[in-house]
């Protein structure tokens, strides 16, 4: 990894590209802990293997194929191999993360399985998820054998790599994104609203048009629109709107973006047009709103 070295806390690398370390299911590439201060630069390079990275301290922006990604503390990342990646820490506060690269062994038993999760990282709308299994406790698990080493320690690393990429892939079958269908008996209206509905949530990142929504659906927009509004009572607009909105808070308070971050990952076109669909919808600036947490969300 390379980055501004002056930015640098420290560095436990533990690195084996030329000799990778083999495991029952994987091959490890790279495993390690950086600590850094804001304005650290992990500068762009190719995706050699499969990473996880875990934020285990701070904020900081991943960007993976030029679309860039606000991560903070608790956030899980997965890159694939032959992605364009680098990492920028962002926020105030110190910035500290795990990473693990590796490898699926085509000996593996569970090798068509453990392949056809990490193939999503593709098409889900976002390639990281808030780490809701304990995946940073692996990690620190794993890293602490690897600088207090004993005759036990390459069995408990293995038995913390395993639960690291498992439990990794038990969270991506969480987010994958697929448009569940209705069964016909409920009605062609209902399906359809239900799959907008579904559209919406999985791709709220994404959509910059209404448009885009009709047209991954297959449907006009006026035919999508006449029929969202007959069965939910809202215009589709005004659902979106909402939905934006709402999300926007929980970025502002729960990730504490930053006002310009959240714009960017809402893919509005900019900090103004976002400022002003904010305050038009609740009433203060988004600045005012993060300032004051005692607004409900």
């Amino acid at each position: 990894m390379r980055g501004y070295e002056s930015k640098k806390i420290f560095h436990f690398d533990n690195l084996y590209r030329q000799n990778p370390k083999e495991y029952s299911h994987f091959r490890l590439y790279q495993i390690g802990d950086l600590s850094c201060k804001k304005g650290y630069l992990i500068e762009e390079h190719e995706q050699e293997c499969f990473e996880i990275s875990y934020i285990y301290e701070g904020r900081g922006s991943f960007i993976i194929d030029g679309s860039k990604y606000f991560l903070a503390q608790g956030d899980v990342c997965i890159n694939a191999p032959g992605e364009l990646h680098s990492i920028h820490a962002d926020g105030d506060e110190y910035f500290r993360f795990f990473y693990v690269g590796f490898d699926i062994k085509s000996s593996s038993r569970y090798k068509k399985l453990f392949m056809d999760k990490l193939r999503t990282i593709r098409y889900i709308d976002k390639p990281y998820f808030e780490d809701k299994n304990n995946i940073g406790e692996s990690f620190l698990y794993a890293l602490n054998e690897l600088s207090n080493a004993n005759e036990f320690s390459e069995l408990m690393i293995e038995s913390c790599l395993n639960k690291i990429l498992i439990k990794t892939l038990t969270s991506l079958s969480n987010i994958e994104n697929p448009i569940y269908k209705f069964n016909n008996i409920l009605g062609t209206k209902k399906e359809l609203i239900y799959n907008t509905i579904s559209y919406i949530d999985y791709n709220i990142f994404k959509i910059k048009k209404l448009k885009q929504i009709s047209n991954s659906l297959g449907y006009s927009y006026s035919h999508l629109s006449h029929t969202f509004k007959e069965e939910i009572g809202v215009t589709l607009q005004e659902y979106f709107l909402n939905k934006r909105i709402q999300k926007a808070k929980e970025l502002l308070i729960e990730k504490n973006q930053s006002v310009s971050e959240v714009a960017e990952t809402l893919s509005y076109q900019s900090i103004h047009s976002f400022s002003k669909a904010f305050k038009n919808a609740v009433g203060v600036s988004p600045a005012a709103f993060q300032r004051n947490k005692s607004i409900k969300i």
